[in-house]
């Protein structure tokens, strides 16, 4: 099948125009031939346009091959030229190349024509491609920088040695540092430790590893602190070092949300315990006035006996000696001095259970260290355990089981009450799922610690009714919940989960099924993980 192909043919011999248009019919074209002989209408040819290829004769009687390139290269446009000559020496053939020609072909080797044509147009069609893959780029490199720099993420690159290559308006914005003060320099970090976490950071990308949502905080340029999460990820260049791809944002406002949520998370259980609190106080307290109105009137009617046998027993007569043992034995002197003792000890242990309650509330509520210290974990259980006795004591039976070789964790001791508190109250909630919230037996709760190597596990197991894997998938996501209406705001877990893994750099794990119960099994590390973050820490 022939191949249509529109000639421009710069010839002034009419023969000539038709020893060509025979050749391409042969080589399998099927050509439209349009012959031009001045530079006026060669420029009106390519105005009108729709040329594959320009074939020019090198000397006419008022134009030649180089003008003709000339006017070509005037109109800005890429077409195939190839002249076509009776004689051309190798002088003339170099410099019509050189101005652009992409062959040269003698008359009386037409053979070469069609495979010269065919090579040129493959040619143009390389170079349109590539301009088309240039243009293409560049568009792309164009959106790529506006989306760089209108983007809300401070985004910036190092290079290699560390030095600031790239600097958007939102890291301006985020650090105070504009890009001429950045560009070229190190990255503006300062403060011993963040150099110190940033310069780990920087390690950890270039052994390939990806880094997200890192937290970290740092000094703007007026020297305020920013709270910021950094995501790292190599970046590829020339030299024998990556260098290094950096987002960031501000999480300043969301660690005050979270603060809040905190807050008003401790406020609303300290709410659910009070009544249950207030039960708790009012107990020992009832033993402290029952016993204290006994011993007022048992020391009133002592006071009574033992003034008459003061003042009458030695020296009375026997009707009087006989009136004392009457009031002794009305008295009963005999039981107050027995049962005397016995209200003491209760009132003692009223006092005393009282003031542990107080104590273990005192502990719970006290907002602590706002970074890891040395603590005593199995203390700090039964405190969380003796505040939260209301919410359990009718639904659960709870076993301890508290390692006593446990050495001091590091823990933020608020952050821990908090997630013992939320884990024992979701057991005693699905222990009366199960049972029902009016039926009398009760089910169990087992707390155990224990070191397991470096780390010290904490197991809460309940005997409730257990989670299926959909419910498991979505554990931990905020304010999901299974509870009823006015029952739970969903973030308990999500607390627990933040506090454990992002806060203190532990792991959380969790074996239930639907019947058969639910264990949260936390670990702790001796000592804290590199990833883990508290308030105030860099």
């Amino acid at each position: 099948m022939s191949r249509p192909i529109r000639i421009l043919l710069i010839e002034d011999r009419l023969e000539d125009v038709e020893l060509v248009t025979n050749e391409l019919r042969a080589g399998g074209f099927e050509p439209l031939v349009a012959r031009v002989e001045t530079a006026e209408e060669m420029q009106a040819a390519l105005i009108q346009g729709g040329w594959d290829v320009i074939l020019s004769d090198y000397t006419l009687p008022t134009f030649s091959a180089p003008a003709a390139l000339a006017v070509l290269q005037e109109c800005h446009l890429d077409l195939p030229f190839l002249v076509l000559t009776g004689t051309i020496g190798e002088d003339r053939a170099a410099e019509v190349m050189r101005a652009g020609a992409q062959d040269f072909i003698l008359k009386d080797q037409l053979g070469r024509l069609v495979p010269a044509i065919d090579r040129a147009m493959n040619d143009a069609r390389a170079r349109a491609d590539r301009r088309q893959a240039m243009a293409a780029l560049h568009l792309s490199n164009q959106e790529l920088l506006t989306l760089v720099g209108e983007s809300p993420l401070a985004i910036s690159t190092l290079d290699g040695s560390g030095l600031v290559q790239r600097w958007n308006r939102a890291a301006e914005r985020l650090y105070g540092w504009t890009a001429g003060e950045t560009i070229g320099r190190p990255m503006p970090i300062h403060g011993d430790g963040a150099m110190v976490r940033f310069a780990a950071m920087r390690a950890q990308v270039r052994a390939g590893e990806s880094l997200t949502a890192v937290e970290l905080q740092m000094q703007r340029k007026d020297r305020s602190m920013i709270e910021v999460a950094l995501s790292m990820a190599p970046l590829p260049g020339g030299g024998s070092e990556p260098g290094l791809l950096i987002f960031a944002c501000s999480i300043n406002e969301r660690k005050h949300l979270e603060s809040l949520l905190y807050k008003s998370q401790k406020l609303e259980s300290i709410g659910h315990l009070a009544s249950g609190i207030a039960h708790e106080i009012n107990t020992p307290i009832q033993f402290i006035g029952d016993n204290a109105n006994f011993l007022t009137d048992a020391f009133a009617s002592l006071s009574h006996v033992l003034a008459l046998t003061l003042a009458t027993k030695v020296h009375a007569p026997e009707a009087e000696r006989a009136s004392i043992a009457l009031a002794e034995k009305e008295a009963d002197l005999a039981w107050l001095l027995d049962e005397m003792p016995k209200s003491l000890e209760q009132l003692h242990e009223g006092v005393k259970r009282v003031v542990q309650i107080v104590k273990a509330m005192k502990e719970f509520a006290h907002p602590g260290a706002e970074s890891p210290t040395p603590t005593d974990l199995n203390h700090a259980i039964e405190s969380t355990l003796t505040v939260s006795r209301s919410v359990w004591k009718y639904t659960a039976d709870v076993i301890t089981e508290l390692s006593p070789d446990l050495p001091l964790i590091p823990v933020v001791l608020g952050g821990f009450n908090q997630v013992m508190l939320n884990l024992i109250v979701n057991a005693a909630h699905a222990i009366e799922d199960t049972l029902g919230a009016h039926d009398v037996r009760k089910g169990t709760i087992t707390i155990r610690t224990r070191m397991q190597g470096e780390e010290a596990m904490i197991e809460v197991s309940d005997t409730g009714c257990g989670m299926t894997a959909e419910v498991r998938q979505h554990l931990f996501e905020p304010f999901f919940t299974t509870k009823k209406l006015g029952r739970g705001t969903g973030q308990g877990l999500s607390i627990i989960h933040s506090e454990v893994v992002v806060r203190h750099g532990g792991t959380l794990e969790i074996d239930s099924a639907p019947g058969k119960g639910t264990t949260f099994r936390i670990l702790l590390p001796m000592k804290p993980r590199s990833g883990a973050i508290a308030p105030g820490q860099v």
